[in-house]
């Protein structure tokens, strides 16, 4: 399964963001599990480092918000965020965790939060088999860039919510895919985008008109 091959089902690709975020906890293997039986061509997460350098799955820099504990990855071991921190009553996974849990039922996108995880990130990938059916995307430009020198088959997208220059940025960089806001994923962005044959993901869709937008500025993927 080739990961751009998921993100231009036709007539579209549905990405679950943080898995089924809304319906059940965000970033949890049982968000991710339900998203891809709903028929989710494909998951995102968000990946950060624990105290003892272990990948986890965590949106934000703590877990203040989605566990009411304030504490930093950085500040725990993975035993402790595994015994201690419930994202609603669920388990924070290990991005090794959402991978096999992933593995032959879509692609995942892998979103990298701190530049410097890069080449960890990356070597879990490749070290479970994972890379056709991964993409590693990021806002961060050096990030994506690391991805790309540590390997020319792997595939990249650049996420951005400000789009000057952005589009050319993704290419230079190598990336073949972009992750626009979808209010500045305008028909004109996507058909230049689509010119310089990048696959465009718009997020975050949360109704029905929202979705309608994204689908007639012809982007490939909605998450």
């Amino acid at each position: 399964m080739k990961v751009l091959e998921k993100l231009k089902s036709k007539p579209f690709s549905i990405v679950g963001h943080r898995g089924a975020k809304g319906e059940l906890p965000e970033n949890t293997l049982k968000a991710f599990d339900y998203a891809l039986k709903l028929g989710a061509d494909a998951v995102e997460c968000d990946v950060r480092e624990s105290k003892d350098g272990s990948l986890i799955i965590l949106h934000d820099p703590d877990f203040e918000r989605v566990a009411q504990v304030k504490a930093s990855p950085k500040e725990m071991s993975l035993k402790e965020i595994k015994e201690k921190i419930r994202v609603g009553g669920e388990e924070v996974p290990t991005l090794g965790e959402v991978i096999e849990l992933v593995r032959g039922r879509g692609a995942l996108l892998v979103e990298i939060k701190e530049p410097e995880t890069t080449r960890k990130l990356f070597e879990e990938v490749k070290g479970r088999d994972a890379l056709e059916f991964t993409a590693f995307i990021s806002f961060y430009p050096e990030a994506l860039r690391e991805v790309r020198e540590l390997s020319k088959e792997a595939v990249t997208g650049l996420i951005y919510i400000r789009p000057y220059g952005k589009i050319t940025l993704a290419k230079e960089l190598g990336c073949q895919m972009i992750l626009p806001f979808f209010k500045v994923a305008t028909p004109k962005a996507v058909a230049f985008a689509h010119r310089l044959k990048l696959t465009v993901v718009s997020w975050t869709i949360n109704n029905r008109k929202e979705a309608e937008r994204a689908l007639r500025a012809k982007a490939d993927a909605l998450a």
